[in-house]
């Protein structure tokens, strides 16, 4: 991620996401991360846990 969105490379002159189209500006760390978080939101709270009978869990 760093290398591909951060990281100008000396050849191209740009980030090499950028020189696939994919982005338009060389991004810091914390947009990158700022990306991750928004794609994985917080899972939602679980309910109550039930117990199984001892009969039922024995196979």
């Amino acid at each position: 991620m760093l290398y591909n969105f951060c990281r100008v490379h000396k050849t191209l002159g740009a980030t090499p996401a950028m020189a696939a189209g994919l982005i338009a500006r060389v991004m810091n760390v914390t947009d990158v991360v700022a990306l991750i978080v928004a794609a994985n939101p917080v899972p939602a709270v679980r309910g109550s846990y039930i117990k199984r009978e001892a009969d039922e869990i024995s196979s």
